[in-house]
Formats: C-alpha cells, structure tokens, sequence
C-alpha cells in the first residue's frame, strides 16, 4: 500500500509529468513497496516464532508435569494455543514421535510469556489444590514487600503485613515445598492472592481456591517435579494487618491450630 500512497502524492507534481520522471517514480515507488514488505514480512516472522515459542513452553510443562499427582489429563492448557490438545493426547504422541523442538538460532535471549505458563499450570492442577483444615507448618514464609506504608512482623509460622495508609502492598514469596498458605486478619477481604511456577507474573487461582482461603481454609498446592516451585504474590489495600501463614494439611479433621488475630 505505500507505494499507492506515494504515487497519489506525487502524480500531479509538474517534474513529474514526462515520461523519464514517471519511470523513476514507478521504480522508487517498487522500491518502497519491497522495503515495506520485507519489514512487515518480518514483524509476522517475529510474530509467529513467538507463538511458536510460547506453545513448545506450554507443552514442555505439561511434559514437566506428567508424573504430578491430580494432573488434568483432558484438559486443554492453553485453549487459545492448543485447544485440541490434552495431556492425555499429547503424551501418546510423544511416546510415539518424541518431543516437539523449538530452533532458537538467532534469538537465543527470547523468553516464553511468564504468564501464559502460570495460567497453564493452574489449569493443569488447580483442581488438586487442598482446600480445607490445616495445621502450622513450622517456619513462617518468607516474604518480601512492596510498596509504601507497610511492614512485617514475624511470629512462629506467620508473618504479619502491617499497613499504615491505604496501600497497596504486594507481598510476594516462594511457597515452600509441601506448605501452603493460611490467611487471618481484618484486611482478607481486601487481600487478592495470585500464583504459578513463575514469580515473574503469578496469575489468580482456581475460583474454589480463592474462594476456600478467603472464608479462613488453608491451601496446600500440590507437588511440583524438580527445578519448579510455587510463588505466591498477595495484592493488599486498605489500612490494618493480614497475617499470611505456613501451613500444612491437617488430616486430623481440625480446623487450623493458629488462633484467631484480633481486629
């Protein structure tokens, strides 16, 4: 198109008008033309290897996952990449021709979208998430914060998030192998908790999840294979406290054995 654009711009110019002049026109203007495409072939190029990128990540971590106990086998990861595909599909095909490969020649520095992969594997496990009574872990999480008007305080297996203003704070930390997490304090309704395996874009959790730590349960996600952890970042306004504990399940049948925080 930018070749039309430049002969309308020009057609009319008196040094244009003879029949040497329109040649040259005709050929700066196929020039453009090719110039254009081959940066707009490019982009698309650019475009596609990133997709590209992103789908090999995605089905890397179902491959990652596949020895994790409550693993979605027919559930789709990522409907908008791979929509007819399920574990269950997918590792019959591996067994069969062996993993798909992605060449990163020339842009070895590329990453996969941090949070496409979060949003995968909640998917894939979300529905073995525990979701109920709990029992102190022992340490307290380690939590790092940002933003202003908050501090923490440390006390057995919780930390305590102190806000003075109105926030926001963000506390974020590594969820601890076989622990999972507890909240208490006035500022739960106001606390927006997200997770996955990579602390550079946690996502919100499966509804019942989110919905189980907001009415006083513990949740304990599941296991991960080697190399992955679970990180958890909460989102808190307003002023007062929130105190985020370790936990782990309790098959006793009681309900956590951490006291209420008074308001």
């Amino acid at each position: 198109m930018l070749w039309l654009a430049v002969g309308d711009a020009l057609a009319g110019h008196p040094l244009l008008r003879t029949r040497s002049a329109s040649a040259l026109l005709i050929l700066a203007a196929a020039a453009l033309a090719v110039v254009g495409n081959l940066a707009q072939f490019r982009g698309a190029a650019t475009a596609m290897r990133d997709l590209r990128l992103n789908e090999i990540a995605v089905l890397g971590l179902v491959e990652q996952l596949r020895d994790s106990p409550g693993l979605a086998l027919d559930r789709s990861p990522d409907e908008e990449l791979v929509p007819q595909v399920t574990p269950r599909r997918y590792f019959a095909a591996v067994d069969r021709f062996g993993p798909p490969a992605l060449d990163t020649t020339g842009s070895p520095s590329r990453q996969a979208d941090a949070a496409r992969l979060n949003r995968a594997a909640l998917v894939l496990l979300g529905d073995a998430f525990s979701v109920g009574p709990s029992k102190p872990a022992g340490s307290a999480p380690m939590i790092r914060l940002d933003g202003t008007g908050g501090d923490l305080v440390v006390a057995g297996g919780c930390a305590t998030v102190r806000i003075q203003g109105e926030g926001p704070v963000a506390a974020s930390w590594m969820v601890a192998p076989g622990t999972g997490i507890r909240l208490d304090g006035e500022l739960v309704p106001h606390a927006g908790l997200f997770l996955g395996i990579d602390a550079a874009s946690p996502q919100p959790p499966p509804t019942a999840v989110a919905a189980g730590l907001a009415t006083g349960a513990g949740i304990v996600p599941p296991p991960l294979p080697s190399g992955l952890s679970w990180h958890a970042r909460l989102d808190i306004s307003g002023a007062g406290s929130l105190r985020v504990c370790a936990v782990i399940t309790d098959t006793s049948g009681a309900l956590g054995a951490y006291p209420r925080a008074r308001s």
